[in-house]
């Protein structure tokens, strides 16, 4: 495995940049890692790990120098905010001007189709990213342009722990799992085989390299995942298909921003296309095996975070 320099999680304490953080402790516990995050009390998860923590903010570029010192790969969860490409783009020209070859981001499915808003912001993202794979990255003043910018896209379905989008609190109060899938397959995925998909190209960049890899956990059709809500969770859980707008008020009765409300439902009524279905996931070439079933991740995560808020409740 490749251990040369610091390894950066930027930010160290989104639900990704932990994950890869606890992963690559995992498969090697003397790895040198930096975990950015905006502000110090952003950092409680953190403190108890083996890390380096540190402030700053992607965009002020001028004051990134201890973030980026020593710095040789690095991972950044591109945030949800509706200027994420901007933001994206100041990583990658981070990269460049501190001399960070191998990158790690994530991305949406088939974000060349352009379909929703998603693949929109995310087709941009790649583009520019692979607009600059392979060209020199600044090391020193006497650099011959050896190095080169080696991105790694991960093109993810969307997350088990996607706790807005399936409602997960409407489930425990109704009994009812409400998304307009019609009789379409949703692709959704581990979180944590996310996580450690980040972590091995992070030990091991060679291998991946300018590479673009699709990371799917399963397809299950509306029925499928209540059905797996209620057997692994034991709650009573059916699924309902309904139109559009209703998934979009219930993301925004629960605090959800309208713009992101109107961007999830758009992603879950994309998987009506036939272009969303059968698209094979690369989990296990990267990881060495294969994705997480959803039933597992209800039995680890779910029915325990079901169990408290029912007490609570």
């Amino acid at each position: 495995m490749s251990t040369d320099g610091k390894v950066l999680i930027i930010t160290g304490n989104s639900l990704t940049g932990l994950s890869a953080i606890q992963h690559i402790l995992e498969k090697e516990p003397s790895a040198q890692i930096r975990a950015c995050v905006r502000k110090k009390c952003n950092a409680e998860e953190l403190r108890e790990l083996p890390v380096e923590v540190i402030t700053g903010d992607i965009t002020q570029t001028h004051l990134l120098d201890p973030v980026f010192d020593g710095v040789t790969r690095a991972y950044f969860s591109i945030p949800t905010s509706e200027d994420r490409v901007r933001i994206t783009k100041c990583f990658v020209d981070a990269c460049f001007k501190f001399g960070v070859d191998h990158a790690v981001m994530l991305s949406t499915l088939q974000a060349e189709l352009q379909d929703t808003l998603f693949q929109k912001h995310f087709n941009e993202i790649e583009n520019y990213v692979m607009e600059h794979a392979n060209k020199p990255v600044h090391l020193k003043l006497c650099d011959k342009g050896h190095n080169r910018f080696k991105p790694t896209i991960l093109r993810c379905a969307m997350f088990y722990q996607a706790r807005n989008m399936y409602l997960f609190v409407p489930v425990l109060q109704t009994g009812h799992l409400y998304l307009p899938l019609r009789d379409c397959a949703l692709a959704h995925v581990d979180m944590e085989d996310v996580g450690e998909c980040i972590a091995s190209i992070l030990l091991d960049p060679s291998k991946h390299e300018n590479r673009v890899y699709n990371l799917v956990g399963e397809y299950q059709r509306g029925n499928m995942i209540a059905s797996a809500i209620s057997m692994g969770a034991k709650v009573h859980c059916t699924y309902e298909n309904v139109e559009p707008a209703i998934m979009m008020t219930s993301l925004e009765e629960i605090e959800v921003k309208p713009w992101r409300a109107h961007a999830l439902t758009e992603m879950v009524t994309w998987y009506q296309s036939p272009q969303s279905q059968d698209i094979a996931s690369d989990i296990e070439s990267i990881v060495g095996h294969p994705p997480t079933k959803f039933r597992h991740f209800v039995a680890r995560d779910l029915k325990p975070m079901l169990e408290v808020e029912t007490v609570e409740n």
